[in-house]
């Protein structure tokens, strides 16, 4: 039996080099989770594994494919699984090709993550360098991998695809489209935090679920995980809050489930129990305006829910109908008032949906306008405003497939709204950017929909970030930060009345000035600001905490 560390006669004390490479847009860089879960199931299974984390990397960015390649370079085993979510892709398959070209085929590559969902016999197919690609989740699927190393057999099983031969190994790879899902979560170890260096991060992370019953049409977690969801005990997930809280001195966590309050019941038997424990956290959490009642929004605040995500996702009735949302108006407005009666409220918009109307467009921002126009009753209001990211494992790119376009200057969800273009003069964009644009639908993201009405869309998107401006001018001109909100946000209010685009790009600015006034950190630097007479807020007008959860 060989080692199992060994592939072509390297033999080594690390059995798999895990890098994670997920590209964090905020301040502070995301819990490397998964990957986290990885290590520990790994550990169980008798295998030792490394967690390198790239977003830690200094001056990372998408097209950083040196820095990537140094990362797999430093990389102990002779086996490397790559962790990504879909703006790394072309990082990523770049970064193995030069790695494969300096250094031949010392090492296996394994890709997994949801930045490979629907794309696995595609890449498989065009670069040879790539070994086996993974679906699903990694804690059965990646020990069974090196179990059939370790052995000397091809992997083979559900979630697990393969070229048809491995050079390592000389073996076939069977191919199995459908992974299996982790049923008994409590029997899944809690993620390593021993992997990381926890200082280094801002926030936290708990998963309580994994799954969603709902099935939106321009979301991939059906694809991933199907519509069953799969909870985890309750006194498991307070005793690794308790756990987390205690060992690392962080308060501050992300319950990243779907969606966490699509169990009524169990989320307040959570709350309960938490309360209970004593335990002194500060935490965020996701869900729908159909799955929370005031009850629910109550209970989480005394339990230390700061922040509630809310995908909205748009405000057009007949567009809640096409993306199999089922939602209404009044559900929004009622559920993120009584909300916000008790903690934060991050509310997400999606436009630039295939058929969306110029008046589906409006209609999504005059709700997002009366959202932010709610008693917040002292808490955070923040508000997302998404351009529709194409994602090849979704309905809505099945049937829309062919209206994708490009272009380097357009601003894309998957850079938080910055552009290809701006990132033109980096070492290795020309050549990320050629291989984006020879596969639209392995590269979809980098991508977007040929909506109705664009230009004139995105005129008033564009238009708007002048409020951030507006309200620099605004503070260095009133001497208080307080009052410029308060004077730009009558004149706002005012101009939104009024029915033609200059009042539609109105109630956008309104609603992004709403978000500044409900972030705490940058309130503070304003009133400074204000004090000095000095401009010194960042270049996006927002500070890491105000942000609020991302959607990932």
């Amino acid at each position: 039996m060989a080692h199992p560390g060994a592939v072509a006669g390297v033999v080594s004390e690390i059995d798999i080099s895990l890098v994670s490479c997920r590209l964090s847009l905020r301040a502070s860089a995301y819990v490397p989770l998964g990957p986290m879960y990885l290590v520990s199931s790994l550990r169980e299974r008798g295998f030792r594994a490394e967690l390198l984390d790239f977003q830690l990397q200094e001056a990372k960015h998408q097209f950083d494919v040196e820095g990537l390649v140094g990362y797999f370079e430093r990389a102990r085993a002779p086996v490397i699984g790559v962790s990504l979510f879909a703006d790394a892709l072309p990082l990523v398959l770049l970064a193995i090709q030069r790695y494969v070209a300096r250094h031949g085929r010392a090492k296996l590559f394994i890709l997994g993550g949801s930045g490979v969902n629907a794309n696995e016999r595609a890449i498989l197919a065009r670069f040879p360098e790539i070994d086996v690609v993974v679906r699903g989740e990694g804690e059965a699927t990646l020990p069974a991998i090196l179990e059939a190393l370790r052995e000397g057999r091809a992997p083979a099983g559900a979630g697990i695809y393969g070229r048809g031969e491995l050079v390592q190994l000389g073996r076939r790879v069977q191919e199995e489209a459908k992974p299996e899902r982790v049923r008994e979560l409590d029997h899944v170890p809690w993620p390593d935090y021993a992997a990381i260096d926890p200082s280094r991060y801002a926030r936290l992370a708990i998963v309580t679920s994994r799954g969603c019953p709902f099935n939106c049409s321009f979301c991939e977690i059906i694809t991933m995980w199907g519509r069953t969801v799969e909870y985890r005990g309750v006194a498991d997930v307070v005793a690794e809050l308790g756990h987390l809280v205690e060992t690392t001195g962080n308060r501050c966590v992300d319950f990243i489930d779907d969606t966490f309050t699509v169990h009524k019941r169990r989320v307040l038997e959570l709350c309960a129990a938490i309360v209970d424990a004593g335990i002194d956290a500060r935490w965020t959490c996701f869900s729908r305006a159909d799955t929370i009642t005031e009850e629910v929004a109550e209970a989480m605040a005394r339990a230390g829910c700061d922040t509630v995500f809310f995908g909205i996702d748009t405000g057009s009735e007949l567009l809640w109908r096409e993306i199999s949302k089922r939602l209404s108006r009044i559900q929004v407005l009622e559920a993120v008032s009584a909300t916000l009666r008790h903690t934060g409220v991050t509310a997400s918009y999606i436009w630039g949906y295939p058929s969306e109307s110029f008046a589906d467009f409006v209609a999504t921002i005059r709700l997002a306008y009366e959202v932010a126009s709610l008693p917040r009753h002292g808490h955070r209001l923040h508000t997302q405003l998404h351009f529709l990211s194409p994602t090849r494992a979704t309905p809505i790119y099945e049937e829309h497939s062919e209206r994708l376009r490009f272009s380097t200057d357009v601003r894309l969800e998957i850079f938080g709204s910055a552009r290809l273009q701006d990132f033109a003069g980096e070492p290795d964009f020309d050549a990320c950017l050629e291989l984006i644009r020879s596969d639209p639908a392995m590269f979809a993201p980098f991508y977007f929909y040929d909506t109705p009405e664009l230009e004139r869309k995105r005129a008033l998107m564009d238009g708007s970030e002048s409020v951030r401006e507006r309200l620099l001018g605004a503070v260095l001109l009133h001497g208080d930060a307080d009052a410029a909100i308060e004077a730009l946000a009558e004149d706002l209010r005012g101009r939104a009345e009024e029915g033609d685009d200059a009042g539609i790009q109105a109630m956008v600015e309104y609603v992004r000035l709403v978000s500044i006034a409900s972030d705490r950190a940058l309130m503070e630097n304003l009133r400074g600001l204000a004090a000095r007479g000095v401009a010194d807020v960042d270049a996006t007008g927002e500070s890491a905490e105000g942000r609020g959860i991302d959607a990932a």
